[in-house]
């Protein structure tokens, strides 16, 4: 724990190593030092391995990097009280996500979605998995931003718990974000209740999905009924409405976004008080790995702006540091595997892709969102914000236009930095009519009550899932033995199943779950084929794959044929509650 702590405390302080001075610093800082610390235990695994000490020695360079540059800057905390007391509510806030989300009691209790993926990122790395390797696909290397997921593999390998480890970022980045959309929002609008508003419009943002729905659903005759589906807004996807709430979709179940969308409100915030744009580049550069969305949006925002408002001589320094740091994670991320994937494609998810049902298809997922937004922007068409909108347009119209990922739902990624500053005119528009009267006033509430229905109402159903059973108790009880007898890079045979040995106790396998894997372009086919072969018994397969068990538990396999005959034959390392561990030790004469 010691390690953890220690590398904590040196990543915050590299962070004001950046950002030694200016109001409300302390934001910035953490965001800024949570990269830095990250970049510095990646370099460090690769050369030694993640495990204690390299995180202990990630935390000692950092404080020594803070040192030095504190010599010449001496360093002054800075959080004004209106960011304080939001910073506070937020990490409150988002503390009882986490906890809901998941948390280990008897059993690992929470919601599923996409944690199994993102988690087994994770603990593979605090087992050793670095540079890492797929933890699902055998072989493959991991074409998938990981940055923080490291963060809380190095915490693990630094003494924390999983639970520890994994709250606290979520919380710390989280409630960081939050501040940071509020200091963006108040040096927009000039005001610190229009930028709280704004905050709210986009954290808990709905469409008017909620109408399709509420037509066919009674919420509160049937509010049983209604909770059980935690993703309620997945089934309205195809019928029009696939803009979900940013709570749920981005910020909750979206790892690595708190942190890499945190970075790009730093930088925008950084264009209008003219940072350094040489050390603003060195955070874009680590973006790619953090949140590769967030640095394409940051590349596209930074050219249009650059080029249309701010021609500073100073941008070709800054493209050229955030081109040496991104281009190596970017070959990396950005293979032929992700990158065939790509295709054009008009009108993102509109059913009906015609100029007028595209049209009809966003006034249904933001429109009040956007006419507000359109109504502010018309009274100040000069204003930083609206520029800035302006500036961030091009990513909405390329979401619009090329399909980045095998799920078309993906681009909803593209869309994010666009729709934040919508919902920042949508508040200010809404200030305005809230000082015209009573009447107005009535109308400013309901309107905000429409903005944000579907969000609470998403974001309700999948709090009413917080005690859900992850991990069945025979699954987790397997899982806690694989943990503490099997080596930790032990490669594990499955037929796909989830289960909590490759989640939480962060055992590779061969083919994971087909979902997690179509989901990022990936071409599994022949290990599919091979995994289907070692399960009928192929020792060959075996030995070539490097599989040590077959285990046979978890849920929702793919129900391929298993050789009973064979694996009986194998030793059983662990046979409970219908779980079974076999070990692959195949003799060298059998076929």
């Amino acid at each position: 724990m010691i390690a953890a702590l220690l590398w904590l405390g040196g990543s915050a302080l590299a962070g004001f190593a950046l950002f030694p001075t200016g109001k409300n610093n302390l934001v910035w800082a953490v965001l800024a030092g949570s990269a830095l610390g990250a970049a510095a235990v990646l370099i460090l695994s690769i050369l030694m391995g993640l495990n204690g000490w390299a995180v202990a020695l990630a935390g000692i360079l950092a404080v020594i990097f803070f040192a030095f540059t504190h010599r010449r800057i001496p360093v002054r905390v800075s959080l004004e009280k209106p960011a304080l007391v939001l910073l506070l509510l937020a990490a409150v806030f988002f503390s009882l996500v986490a906890v809901s989300v998941f948390r280990i009691e008897d059993v690992p209790r929470g919601v599923r979605i996409d944690f199994g993926f993102h988690q087994s990122i994770v603990t593979s790395m605090a087992n050793g998995n670095v540079p890492p390797q797929h933890p699902l696909l055998s072989g493959e290397p991991l074409r998938y931003y990981f940055l923080p997921h490291l963060v809380s593999a190095a915490l693990m390998a630094g003494g924390l718990d999983v639970q520890w480890a994994t709250w606290i970022p979520f919380v710390v980045w989280n409630a960081a974000l939050c501040v940071g959309i509020f200091l963006l929002a108040r040096r927009l609008l000039g005001s610190s209740a229009v930028a709280a508003l704004a905050v709210v419009l986009f954290l808990f943002n709905g469409s008017f999905a909620w109408i399709p729905y509420l037509q066919t659903h009674d919420v509160i005759g049937q509010w049983d009924a209604f909770v059980q589906n935690p993703g309620f807004l997945s089934d309205y996807r195809q019928a029009g409405f696939p803009f979900e709430n940013n709570l749920v979709a981005q910020n909750v179940f979206t790892r690595s976004f708190p942190l890499g969308f945190g970075l790009l409100l730093l930088l925008v915030f950084g264009l209008l008080e003219k940072w350094d744009l040489k050390k603003m580049g060195v955070l874009a550069g680590l973006l790619p790995l953090i949140h590769l969305p967030s640095f394409g949006l940051w590349a596209l925002f930074a050219a249009a702006y650059a080029l249309a408002f701010d021609r500073r001589k100073e941008w070709w320094m800054h493209g050229a540091v955030a081109g040496v740091l991104a281009v190596p994670a970017l070959a990396l991320l950005l293979g032929a595997p992700v990158a065939s994937t790509m295709q054009p494609h008009w009108g993102w998810m509109a059913p009906d892709a015609s100029p007028f049902g595209w049209l009809v298809f966003w006034l249904g997922n933001i429109g009040l969102y956007a006419m507000l937004a359109a109504w502010a922007a018309w009274q100040k068409p000069k204003s930083e914000l609206t520029k800035m909108t302006v500036a961030a347009f091009p990513a909405f119209v390329i979401g619009n236009a090329v399909l980045l990922a095998p799920n078309p739902w993906d681009n909803i990624k593209l869309f994010v930095l666009f729709f934040l500053l919508l919902a920042m005119g949508a508040a200010d528009a809404l200030a305005k009519l809230w000082k015209d009267g009573v009447a107005l006033k009535t109308v400013a509430l309901g309107l905000v009550a429409l903005m944000t229905l579907t969000g609470v109402l998403h974001a309700a159903s999948v709090w009413a899932h917080r005690g859900d059973v992850m991990y069945p108790a025979n699954d987790w009880a397997a899982c806690r033995w694989l943990d503490g007898n099997v080596p930790k890079d032990a490669v594990l045979l499955t037929d796909g199943t989830h289960t909590c040995a490759s989640v939480l106790a962060g055992r590779r396998v061969v083919v994971g779950p087909d979902e997690w894997l179509d989901n990022h372009g990936l071409d599994y086919r022949q290990q599919l084929q091979d995994n289907n072969a070692m399960l009928a018994g192929d020792c060959a397969l075996l030995e070539r794959y490097d599989v040590s068990y077959f285990y046979d538990g978890g849920y929702l396999g793919r129900g391929a044929p298993i050789n009973r005959t064979f694996w009986n034959s194998q030793e059983k390392t662990y046979d409970q509650q219908g779980v079974t561990i076999y070990t692959a030790a195949c003799e060298p004469d059998r076929p």
